[in-house]
């Protein structure tokens, strides 16, 4: 094991339910605003159950779940509570890598890779938050020979689910996830491979580092190949070449 990936489940919404006595065990959506023109930018666990996700439309979720509590964002409460659990899990680990607002990575080193030592240092960091933070804002943890597996492996139990990926776990712990489970395949790219006739991830497995190659159509395929092996890849930091910020007007505000 050399890598511990922690993702924070329906973070938006688990904040402003820890914040919030009244919205907690409540299906609640958040917003730019409450209005019908809007979209979800984050649910709870109670709303996901009515299949309401990241992107649903606020007036389609209100019909989904007449009991729907819409709270309006509030960027800079999940900003500090960010850096609050960032400084938690940093006294168990250093950090490696924050990868947005709700997932870090931490690499093992030494005794740290023994599976046992890594889960107890995965549980050690979600008691820790339930002690400082409170019960409302929980995390997946995943644990795997590289960051890759080990951010797949917070797919397989959520929320507040912790797995321990080895190799001998593969291609079989992984295999009833959907390939749009992985990050960097959305719908988008699902087609392509599925024209390549992987449909599944244990296709994926199957298909030899040329196919995917041929199927991603680019050395990214390649890459896959082996990150899903467990061996780490490197690539080369770029800069980011744009910075994007948006405003939501709601309709009373909006002229032609």
């Amino acid at each position: 094991m050399r890598s511990l990936f922690v993702d924070f489940n329906a973070f938006f919404a688990s904040v402003e339910q820890q914040e919030r006595p009244e919205l907690r065990g409540r299906p609640v959506a958040v917003g730019p605003y409450d209005h019908d023109s809007t979209c979800v930018i984050a649910s709870s666990q109670e709303a996901r159950k009515f299949g309401i996700k990241c992107g649903t439309n606020i007036g389609e979720a209100k019909r989904m779940c007449p009991g729907l509590v819409v709270v309006g964002a509030t960027p800079q409460l999940y900003k500090a509570y960010h850096e609050a659990l960032r400084e938690i899990a940093q006294g168990v680990l250093p950090e490696e890598k924050v990868h947005s607002i709700d997932e870090m990575s931490y690499r093992l080193i030494g005794d740290e890779c023994r599976p046992a030592t890594a889960r107890a240092l995965a549980t050690q960091i979600k008691s820790e938050i339930h002690r400082r933070i409170g019960p409302y804002v929980t995390c997946s943890i995943g644990i795997a020979p590289n960051t890759f597996l080990a951010k797949i492996a917070t797919e397989i139990e959520k929320p507040n689910g912790l797995v321990v990926l080895e190799p001998g776990d593969l291609p079989g712990r992984v295999s009833e996830l959907k390939l749009t489970d992985l990050c960097g395949i959305n719908t988008r790219m699902a087609r392509r491979l599925n024209a390549a006739m992987i449909f599944t991830v244990k296709d994926l497995y199957g298909a030899s580092s040329k196919d995917l190659r041929l199927a991603f159509g680019s050395i990214m395929g390649e890459r896959w190949w082996y990150l899903l092996r467990g061996q780490e890849v490197t690539s080369k930091e770029e800069e980011p070449k744009s910075l994007s910020h948006s405003h939501v007007l709601p309709p009373e505000l909006r002229n032609d």
